[in-house]
């Protein structure tokens, strides 16, 4: 099974995860993610007993974590020009030797991790319309779903 195989990425909308410190002092100006990676990652590790690590790249916020024989990364973004609208993507971590080398971590552990990270986000009862995509090479996307699924 491929990474494109699992719907991988949720988009939903939430007023929850607004930037709370000013625009000068985000990463980027219009890029969001800090306060829902940081509280995604305070879920995780209440449910998982698990650290994650929460930091930064120039266009996403990310979460790391252990999973299977690996680690994967959940990246947390707004959609770019909104502060309500938001989007996590999952990806298995690449090993040491950077993008080259594939991951110790499944395709079965991506979904695991996708119907908890599911769970999470419907149990927020400011989060609504919250849905599931299957992201393709050149960045196009599958019909959404409720939920995450796999296959075609």
């Amino acid at each position: 099974m491929r990474r494109t195989d699992v719907t991988t990425t949720a988009r939903f909308k939430s007023t929850r995860f607004r930037p709370r410190r000013p625009e000068s002092e985000q990463v980027n100006p219009g890029v969001y993610g800090e306060e829902l990676a940081r509280w995604l990652a305070a879920r995780l590790a209440r449910s998982e007993g698990a650290e994650p690590r929460v930091d930064y790249e120039d266009w996403a916020w990310l979460v790391e974590l252990s999973l299977g024989n690996g680690h994967a990364w959940i990246f947390c973004a707004n959609e770019y020009g909104s502060d309500d609208v938001w989007m996590i993507d999952v990806r298995p971590r690449p090993r040491f030797l950077g993008w080259f080398r594939r991951s110790s971590v499944t395709p079965d552990d991506i979904f695991g991790l996708c119907k908890k990270l599911h769970v999470i986000l419907s149990s927020e009862a400011t989060i609504r319309d919250l849905e599931w995509v299957r992201m393709g090479v050149r960045g196009e996307e599958s019909e959404p779903s409720p939920r995450p699924h796999r296959g075609g």
